[in-house]
């Protein structure tokens, strides 16, 4: 979190200009986007149907070369597609966005070695292994793009071979990742079809079959609003809004690290057909993620005015102020709702995600036609968080209808009465010249107050077992 702070917050937008910026984060976008149609199911197939493989004696039967087969193949479609609709792709950034259609053709090798991390990424994540994809993912990759900005600022590079660092940074994820798995001696590349029986393949062909819309839908709907602002605005507005995009964001940091370590866990519950298990795992993945994702919320938005106040050409990215807030909310309501999604997918009413993602990526698609040439990269995050706010109704009515699984309890609305009081009582501190003063006491504030009210209603027996854990460790 303090490394891609200090890319974004500081570093990006003292060294590169707003379009430069945005231009980079379009083009990963649209990737990571496109590269949906081809990756999703088979991560996802990867932590449904592990457990059916899971025997380390036989090799898991060959279970990664199957998994890095059928992505390869995939992948290859995913470029005759690219080849096929290039210049109608290409023909809708022309106007506000021509530079786009100068770097598009590196879209196919980051596409490439993006899919490769995955594949490897899912594998580990079934072995229980997430610390070193994490480490890769949110520490590396951030550590050394920044080193390629510095470099293209002190023009060493130029931005064609800032384009190409950015790709070889991630060959070289895919390559530690391999050499991790082999430490592990998890890391088969036989070719074994002793599990795979017609039985299996209907039934894996159905759950892909569905998976594949609904995770192309979700990834259309995470990045819609990139995708759409460099054709609506220009890729400056992209820049602006990346910035305040990423502020926002932080907060699910937790929530993803949760998803994760849970999601190989809630599959064997299903699988096992153990409901007490998901509604243990469904209620404490919801209220710690909220916790967490409460203290960090308040810590975005209550700082908010010093971010901007600390940053390079912070009157430019100042007009994304209230992005902050709408995306910290709607990561906020994500968090609130716990392992909803990977409950869903993993049951037997995983058809379910399909009619709705298409539903919701249609919403997503017309708030932003509307809302963004009215009210600018603000209209986008509008449309982000009352798009996620309609999903995340659905999705608990719906677990609570057909499985009795919820995730609410007494004790969340102890976490939404500490986040109201904190956020009114910090905003009674007088405004402070001194930019890290101020940041520093509304934090420390922060911290105290509303930690002091979850520990002090024991929201959370884990959250209270570790505070006092590490208090009293010596």
């Amino acid at each position: 979190m303090a490394i891609g702070a200090f890319n974004l917050i500081w570093l990006y937008p003292k060294l590169l200009l707003p379009e430069e910026i945005g231009l980079i984060r379009v083009l990963q976008d649209f990737v990571i986007v496109f590269v949906g149609l081809t990756h999703v199911g088979t991560l996802s197939i990867t932590d449904r149907f592990f457990p059916r493989f899971n025997d380390r004696q036989q090799r898991y039967y060959g279970f990664l070369s199957l998994t890095l087969a059928a992505m390869m193949a995939f992948f290859v479609l995913y470029c005759a597609l690219i080849y096929l609709f290039r210049d109608d792709i290409l023909a809708i950034y022309q106007k506000n966005s021509p530079q786009i259609q100068v770097y598009f053709d590196y879209t196919i090798p980051l596409a490439f070695f993006m899919l490769l991390q995955l594949a490897l990424d899912a594998y580990a994540r079934v072995h229980f292994q997430i610390v070193m994809s994490n480490f890769l993912k949110d520490v590396f990759l951030r550590v050394a793009t920044s080193f390629l900005i510095i470099f293209y600022a002190l023009k060493y590079i130029n931005f064609e071979q800032l384009m190409t660092g950015i790709i070889l940074i991630y060959a070289s994820m895919c390559i530690v990742l391999i050499i991790y798995l082999g430490k592990l001696n998890i890391l088969y590349l036989n070719i074994d079809l002793r599990q795979i029986t017609k039985a299996l393949i209907k039934e894996i062909g159905a759950f892909y079959a569905y998976v594949i819309v609904v995770g192309f839908h979700r990834m259309i709907i995470s990045r819609i609003d990139i995708l759409m602002m460099p054709a609506l605005l220009s890729t400056r507005d992209v820049g602006v809004y990346s910035v305040a995009l990423f502020i926002g964001a932080m907060i699910d940091i937790p929530c993803r690290a949760v998803n994760q370590i849970s999601t190989p866990i809630i599959a064997q519950a299903w699988f096992d057909q153990n409901l007490q298990r998901l509604q243990e795992v469904y209620q404490k993945s919801a209220v710690n993620q909220f916790i967490l994702g409460g203290l960090l919320f308040l810590g975005a938005w209550c700082n908010v005015d010093n971010i901007f106040r600390l940053m390079p050409k912070g009157d430019i990215y100042q007009s994304g102020k209230y992005v902050v807030f709408f995306i910290g909310l709607t990561r906020l309501i994500e968090m609130a709702a716990g392992a909803s999604d990977v409950i869903i997918l993993h049951s037997k009413h995983y058809r379910f995600n399909t009619i709705l993602t298409m539903v919701l990526a249609l919403f997503m698609f017309a708030s932003n036609l509307v809302l963004i040439p009215r009210y600018h990269i603000t209209g986008a995050a509008i449309a982000s968080a009352l798009s996620i706010l309609i999903y995340t109704c659905i999705k608990f009515i719906f677990l609570w209808t057909q499985f009795k699984l919820y995730p609410f309890t007494r004790r969340s609305t102890w976490v939404v009465a500490a986040i109201i009081s904190t956020w009114a009582t910090i905003n009674l501190i007088p405004v402070i010249d001194k930019v890290m003063i101020d940041i520093f006491i509304r934090s420390v504030a922060i911290t105290i107050g509303f930690m002091s009210l979850v520990i002090f209603f024991k929201v959370s027996q884990d959250m209270n077992t570790l505070i006092y854990k590490t208090i009293f460790r010596y």
